[in-house]
C-alpha cells in the first residue's frame, strides 16, 4: 500500500502509470499486476488501499518483486522534479 501511494504522489506530479511503468522497468501489463496487487483486500486484507471484498489478483505481485522498481520510479521522479525546479543551480546560490 506505501509503494502504491507514490504512484499517486508521482500522478499528481504529472506523470500517468504508463510513465511510472516505463521508469520502474515494467511493461504496463507488469504495473497493473503492482496496481492490481496493492488495490485487492481479497490479497492483502487490512493492508489493502481499499477496504470491501473481491476476488484474488490473478497474477499477484510479492512486495519483493515490487519494492526496487517502484524506488526506483520514485527516483527518477524526483530527479526530473529537481531538474525542472533548477535545484542545484539554487542551492550553489544560496551556499554562496
Amino acid at each position: 500500500m506505501t509503494l502504491y501511494a507514490f504512484t499517486d504522489w508521482m500522478n499528481g506530479g504529472s506523470w500517468d502509470d504508463k510513465r511510472i511503468a516505463q521508469e520502474a522497468g515494467w511493461s504496463n501489463a507488469k504495473f497493473t499486476d503492482f496496481s492490481t496487487t496493492a488495490n485487492n483486500p481479497a490479497y492483502l486484507g487490512p493492508f489493502c488501499r481499499h477496504g470491501g471484498t473481491s476476488k484474488p489478483p490473478k497474477r499477484p505481485m510479492p512486495l519483493t518483486e515490487a519494492e526496487d522498481p517502484m524506488r526506483k520510479a520514485a527516483v527518477a521522479f524526483l530527479a526530473e522534479r529537481g531538474r525542472k525546479l533548477n535545484i542545484i543551480q539554487k542551492w550553489t546560490a544560496l551556499a554562496r
